[in-house]
């Protein structure tokens, strides 16, 4: 048992090691002072400039999971309308029930992807998870299939012009998103990326670069203790003007 623990912990500080070595190879430029607030818990929560957001604020928010911390805080603390998207049967379970009393919280049994369509998600790695991928991202068995839309499609149903805030923990598809999102210029005040890992660095990079290269401005890199969660805020240099 004494070995079990000491191979844990070893592991552990081996991961956070190498995640801090890599955190740092972002450049990242902190929005002002006491801008930047942590909203929701540990495995769900996202750094984001609240200020930006009134009542009035249009937030779409991909992917569930068992964790809408973010979701419930924001309905708290600015009460703007709230679209938060997933196809996986037993995250929708969990939301409307956690978002019972929450008006202003809609939740769509549907995923998100750069074009509307029906992909197969596959299963979680790990027992117990209900993040399906639809990219496969661990190399697991399908699991189901469902329908999913793009962001231009969403906004053209809902009737929105503009996103204040988009939020992508997308299990692998945030890369077709952002490439979307950039392609149609989708007018996003705040941008936050979960880059799901296992992931190759360059592969971020590119990502991070093409946002920076149109005027998102990287705020905020959150990592948390097992290098699972890549959580990165980025803001648009337009909607800060």
């Amino acid at each position: 048992m004494a070995r079990a623990l000491l191979d844990r912990r070893h592991v552990s500080a081996a991961i956070s090691a190498r995640v801090r070595r890599r955190r740092f190879l972002l450049s990242v430029h902190p929005a002002d002072g006491s801008d930047l607030v942590l909203l929701g818990g540990d495995a769900g929560g996202w750094v984001i400039p609240l200020r930006a957001l009134t009542p009035s604020s249009v937030c779409y928010l991909v992917g569930i999971g068992h964790d809408i911390s973010l979701e419930l805080e924001l309905a708290r603390r600015v009460g703007c309308r709230m679209h938060s998207f997933d196809p996986v049967p037993e995250a929708l379970a969990y939301a409307h029930d956690a978002a019972a009393g929450h008006p202003e919280i809609a939740i769509h049994p549907v995923g998100v992807w750069s074009s509307d369509a029906t992909l197969v998600f596959h299963r979680p790695a790990r027992h117990g998870h209900i993040s399906y991928s639809a990219v496969d991202l661990h190399g697991t068995e399908p699991g189901f299939r469902a329908p999913v839309r793009s962001v231009v499609s969403l906004m053209c149903e809902f009737g929105d012009d503009h996103l204040d805030l988009l939020k992508l923990s997308a299990e692998g598809a945030e890369y077709a998103i952002l490439e979307h999102v950039l392609e149609h210029r989708v007018p996003v005040g705040t941008l936050c990326v979960e880059f799901s890992q296992p992931a190759q660095l360059r592969q971020i990079r590119a990502a991070v670069d093409n946002l920076q290269r149109a005027n998102f401005r990287l705020v905020n890199v959150r990592i948390d203790a097992t290098g699972w969660g890549w959580h990165t805020t980025f803001v648009s240099e337009r909607a800060a003007r």
